[in-house]
């Protein structure tokens, strides 16, 4: 597993794909773990780090996650 500095990452987000993720961070009645996909989602930009903290997630499941919407997008 690669170490040293987190970097951001930078994903393109088409309107279509902010607003379906934007409604899916703010759900009350879906499952917690699809809400923190979404927030974790959008929150590409910022450090790994910060991310980690804002959501208190751990470094290795944001990179899996952007890895995942990457590879399979929201579902």
């Amino acid at each position: 597993m690669p170490t040293g500095r987190q970097k951001r990452v930078e994903i393109a987000l088409t309107p279509e794909a902010r607003v379906q993720l934007e409604e899916l961070a703010h759900s009350g009645s879906l499952p917690h773990g699809v809400v923190r996909r979404a927030q974790t989602i959008l929150a590409a930009g910022d450090s790994n780090t910060a991310i980690a903290q804002q959501l208190r997630l751990n470094l290795q499941t944001i990179g899996l996650w952007w890895d995942r919407y990457m590879t399979q997008g929201v579902a």
